[in-house]
């Protein structure tokens, strides 16, 4: 399954790089609101290839700082991010954005993270999404509780830089 994503992928990455170069020949040839068309369309094809090669990942983290973060340092590493600051709000962005993976906090305030597993689990949309619990939670409790719920990986974020963050999200969506 892997090795077709790859091939649909470089398929769509060498189209996108063919239409660009005849996009840019007639920006060349054209008059200046032609011009601004075909970059508007050029930019537009870009987002829209992006986003299908892209892979999408929810971050679940009520801390702001933390959450921007995870935002940043994830979406410069292309993947497709969203935010959400507790497990309800999550829940409803995944009605839309399917993702594939889901970092996700476990205190939170409105719905907390355990609680939040516990839906997806029980859904059959969301019950295959991969789930890495970050928390501060270090007890054994927390981790047993997490893994019996359905978490594919538990992590400190006070032990774990967000590279390595990132190179977990790589392994599970792999």
């Amino acid at each position: 399954k892997s090795t077709k994503r790859k091939i649909h992928n470089t398929k769509l990455k060498d189209g996108i790089k063919k239409l660009t170069k005849t996009a840019k020949k007639e920006i060349v040839a054209s008059d200046s609101k032609s011009k601004d068309t075909v970059k508007a369309t050029i930019k537009a094809i870009d987002k829209a290839v992006k986003k299908g090669i892209m892979k999408k990942v929810l971050v679940v983290e009520d801390d702001q700082f933390l959450a921007n973060a995870y935002k940043l340092k994830l979406s410069n590493s292309d993947f497709d991010v969203k935010v959400a600051s507790d497990g309800k709000e999550a829940l409803s962005i995944m009605e839309e954005f399917l993702p594939d993976v889901v970092l996700l906090d476990l205190i939170m305030p409105n719905m907390d993270g355990f609680e939040t597993l516990q839906v997806m689990k029980a859904s059959d949309k969301l019950k295959s999404v991969p789930v890495i619990v970050a928390s501060n939670l270090g007890q054994k409790e927390d981790f047993d509780k997490a893994t019996a719920l359905g978490a594919s990986d538990f992590i400190i974020k006070s032990n774990v830089s967000i590279e390595d963050i990132i190179t977990k999200v790589n392994k599970l969506i792999s």
